[in-house]
């Protein structure tokens, strides 16, 4: 009856609640650009956003993720903890 919608299909549209975790809190900022003569424009920055191959463990294979940079800072300091077998803070 209904479609079905893909496993990753959530993943490609950002800036959404639920996507927080990808994005590490990231979100859309507002404020004003502001030249020399000080006439104020309203303008908005996006998140660091990448596309990424990442290897899941669980799946055994690569998937394709939209990752924040922050986030992706993380990963890879996580996993280099996991390799050395160290314990997390």
């Amino acid at each position: 009856m209904f479609p079905s919608i893909p496993l990753f299909a959530a993943v490609s549209t950002p800036f959404k609640r639920s996507q927080l975790g990808l994005f590490q809190g990231k979100m859309k900022q507002y404020g004003n650009s502001v030249p020399n003569s000080k006439h104020k424009t309203r303008r908005s920055w996006l998140p660091n956003v990448h596309n990424q191959r990442l290897f899941s463990d669980t799946l055994g294979r690569f998937i394709k993720i939209k990752v924040a940079a922050r986030a992706l800072k993380t990963i890879k300091k996580v996993r280099r903890m996991l390799v050395r077998g160290e314990t997390g803070p």
